[in-house]
């Protein structure tokens, strides 16, 4: 194995030659990588401290990792003459390999050191600065996302659209409107099948912005098939927003209460950094803070008045004892103020 950690052959009693080999055999499921720099990057793109790429450009055969398995730093090497040793010192004959025209294609059967060096200690691809001046063409890999992206989507697909008990929402259309909620889809005035149409589509774009959102259709079916309480906080949220009563300032990057289309009551501020998901920050402060949840939840389901409603606890409860209503086992305000009105009501009947 022409690898070497510290200056040591990486032999079969060396304490990494197992996750090496481990690493080899999982790139050795791909026929081929193919390897491209990015030429010709914008200079705004460009972070200063790394260097652009050329078209001559050798690939270093030395890499400095940490051992995930010590935490310690190590010396990696790559040099395929197996150079010997003069003097306690390794004579290395190989510093880098030169791409060819441009490019280089890594084949892990045919050579699955190199292929190891390469995709898990090189800093060029471990590196995020430098990773990104690389495209990395992965033909197995990609085909691999595609098909499970694909399946994925054709579940969700069928979750939403299907008429048979496998949706989650067959006879529940109050529930096909709280999920549609939690995923920014107007309600208002919607039928069914149209709510059906743009929930899909909905997920389907999120899944497309998956970076930026986090959601997309696997998050869509854990949520569906076990996480009701996240998903009523995200209905309410963006019912919230969808009926007014929060809005969003741009100017002042900020979410308020809002009072008859106006801003009112400042709920938080967003950093610039934090603009592209302040929709999630959003979910997390409702989340973290249950009294303006539940200030949230009053704003859209108010309650109805009726004649009981200016009574303080107390005056229901002798109210209802003067009524001869039963008082146990205990009951709230609510179902008081419920038998009492069906009393007014047999009355007036």
């Amino acid at each position: 194995m022409p690898l070497f950690c510290d200056n040591e052959h990486v032999n079969k009693d060396h304490p990494s030659f197992e996750r090496v080999s481990k690493g080899i055999k999982e790139l050795q499921k791909k026929k081929t990588i193919s390897i491209v720099p990015i030429w010709n990057l914008p200079d705004a793109e460009l972070n200063p401290r790394v260097r652009q790429i050329r078209p001559d450009f050798m690939f270093p055969t030395k890499a400095i990792v940490v051992n995930p398995d010590t935490g310690m730093k190590e010396t990696w090497r790559y040099d395929d003459s197996f150079p010997e040793k003069k003097d306690n010192e390794i004579q290395w004959t190989q510093n880098a390999v030169k791409m060819d025209r441009g490019s280089m294609v890594l084949n892990p059967e045919r050579n699955g050191e190199w292929a190891y060096f390469v995709m898990y200690l090189s800093p060029l691809l471990t590196d995020p600065d430098y990773k990104a001046r690389f495209n990395i063409d992965d033909p197995v890999a990609d085909a691999t996302k595609e098909i499970d992206e694909g399946s994925l989507e054709l579940t969700v697909k069928t979750l939403i659209r299907s008429r048979l008990k496998i949706s989650p929402f067959y006879n529940d259309d109050e529930k096909l409107r709280t999920v549609c909620a939690s995923w920014g889809v107007n309600v208002i005035n919607k039928e069914p099948d149209v709510l059906r149409i743009e929930l899909f589509e909905k997920v389907r774009q999120s899944q497309k912005d998956y970076s930026i959102t986090h959601r997309g259709f696997q998050e869509f079916i854990d949520e569906v098939e076990t996480n009701d309480l996240l998903m009523e906080y995200r209905a309410n949220v963006n019912k919230g927003l969808q009926k007014g009563i929060i809005g969003w300032n741009e100017s002042k990057r900020a979410y308020y209460w809002m009072d008859k289309k106006e801003f009112s009551e400042l709920l938080f501020s967003i950093q610039p950094g934090d603009l592209a998901r302040k929709e999630n920050l959003l979910l997390d402060y409702f989340k973290s803070d249950f009294e303006s949840y539940k200030s949230l939840q009053r704003f859209l389901n108010p309650k109805k008045e009726n004649k009981y409603s200016h009574l303080t606890p107390q005056e229901v409860t002798e109210e209802a004892k003067s009524r001869g209503i039963k008082m146990f086992p205990r009951k709230s305000r609510a179902q008081l103020e419920a038998e009492l009105i069906e009393q007014d009501n047999l009355v007036e009947a």
